[in-house]
């Protein structure tokens, strides 16, 4: 495989957990907080050292004003989601939240499809007033959590709704504490109106003004290509940046992080700019802006795992763990950059995610993360003996389950790509990853989609082996793809 660096992962909200090489490969050994292990012929990194990056502390870049970059020469306006299987496809969100008041300003750019009002998730959203863009009233709705709003169909159209919102339940919302938020999957009308369809992508941007002395936010910046609603997020502290440099494509790679957690951040991102940087030069542009990178928050003393807000993920209590940040770090390309057209095919997010971060791993020299991730998806295979990673249907399956907790799509679906790489060959594969991100960035895709274009690009057809692996409650013996 092509020559990188290091890394592992672990799942969100207490999730991913990841390792390096064969599954053959002895059980590792017990987990440290040692530094990253060197590279494959025993030296560290090029460009290292064998120390981390220069790092700064200087301080921090705004931000919500990183430049964008090219994604495919020029990012696009706002456009119609064709693929979108609902009947409503939100453009464009842009909010304004008052931390020191506790109310918001959301406004809204949509069409429909087919039908006189739009249908907007807004469950906890209180005191809810909608205006058109010039101020007009609008005769809207409000009932059992839902917008409803008169549109003329197939016209874009943009209100701005004002009102409260308040501390949720845990990931569902601000945070209990007000420091944080996390909508992921569907609780985004908790913070604002909202489509928590996974297909309706949209431009998103998210500024936070009362702000008490000393807090610094980290928001998500103005996006410049369509995400899933979930990727929108703040977070409150007193945040410095802590720079690891910029990849050859141009990306600043660093963390969001407090008082005295320098170090911690040094040995779960010492060496994430390598990654990054492996990640454009083989994947495509990072779609997400300029500046990228962790975001050190607080989830409560059990809650372990990141959170795919990108270009600025959230870590709690795995800010140390280079694997979480690797994972995290590819869902900017599989996950957020691609969005899954279902949740059934969360394989396309956390499965290859996990892959990848176990690739960098493998190619940075740590030769035990296939076989803890084997282990892992052994332990998660007795757990939920009835469970497959690629469910049947589209969308009706509750991802938030224990299903989705399990670790069944992640490592099942990475192992799955493991042997599909045995088979064709790892650059092979990974150039296929490549050629769908680029085709499918900004959009919706599911796991079939994936498949065809492995299938065009190595010639090898990979639909047994995908049911195999995906589609049977039975974990199947290592080894390449038949």
């Amino acid at each position: 495989m092509r020559p990188l660096l290091t890394l592992m992962c672990v799942f969100a909200l207490g999730c991913d957990s990841a390792a390096s090489s064969d599954p053959e490969d002895a059980a590792p050994p017990p987990a440290t907080d040692a530094a990253p292990p060197p590279g494959a012929d025993g030296a560290p990194p090029p460009g290292t050292d064998g120390a981390p990056p220069p790092v700064t502390d200087a301080e921090p870049p705004p931000a919500t004003d990183a430049a964008p970059p090219s994604v495919m020469d020029a990012a696009p306006p706002p456009v119609s989601d064709a693929a979108a299987p609902s009947a409503l496809d939100l453009l464009e969100t842009q909010v304004v939240f008052d931390v020191s008041a506790s109310t918001a300003t959301a406004t809204v750019t949509l069409v429909t499809h087919g039908v006189q009002r739009a249908q907007l998730s807004a469950e906890g959203l209180t005191d809810l007033q909608v205006r058109t863009a010039e101020g007009a009233a609008l005769d809207f709705t409000y009932d059992a959590g839902q917008l409803s709003l008169p549109v003329v169909d197939g016209e874009p159209f943009t209100f701005v709704a004002t009102y409260g919102y308040a501390e949720q339940g845990l990931f569902e919302g601000l945070l209990p504490g007000g420091r944080s938020t996390l909508t992921w999957p569907n609780h985004c009308g908790n913070l604002f109106p909202c489509n928590t369809d996974p297909a309706d992508g949209l431009r998103l941007s998210v500024e936070v003004v009362g702000l008490a002395p000393g807090d610094v936010v980290v928001s998500t910046p103005p996006l410049e290509v369509d995400a899933p609603p979930y990727v929108a997020a703040y977070a409150l502290g007193p945040y410095t940046w802590r720079s690891y440099g910029t990849t050859p494509s141009g990306t600043v790679v660093g963390a969001w992080i407090r008082p005295g957690e320098a170090d911690e951040a040094d040995r779960g991102l010492g060496t994430l700019l390598e990654v990054f940087g492996w990640y454009e030069a083989n994947l495509g542009p990072y779609p997400f802006g300029t500046q990228a990178g962790a975001v050190s928050v607080e989830w409560g003393p059990t809650a372990v795992g990141g959170m795919e807000h990108h270009p600025f993920w959230h870590v709690s209590g795995a800010l140390g763990d280079p694997l979480v940040q690797a994972h995290e770090a590819a869902h900017g390309w599989f996950g957020d950059g691609v969005r899954l057209r279902c949740w059934e095919d969360m394989v396309l997010s956390e499965g290859v995610a996990d892959y990848l971060a176990a690739a960098a791993a493998t190619l940075q020299g740590d030769f035990f993360v296939w076989s803890t991730y084997r282990q892992a998806a052994e332990a998660a295979v007795a757990r939920s003996p009835l469970d497959v990673a690629r469910p049947d249907g589209c969308n009706l399956l509750e991802p938030a389950s224990t299903w989705y907790f399990s670790g069944i799509p992640y490592k099942k679906g990475a192992l799955f790509l493991r042997a599909l790489a045995q088979r064709v060959g790892d650059d092979a594969l990974l150039d296929a990853l490549g050629v769908f991100f680029r085709a499918h960035v900004g959009r919706a895709a599911g796991v079939d989609d994936l498949l065809a274009v492995i299938r065009s690009e190595t010639d090898y057809d990979p639909a047994d082996c995908a049911d195999t692996w995906l589609k049977q409650a039975a974990l199947p013996e290592a080894g390449p793809c038949p």
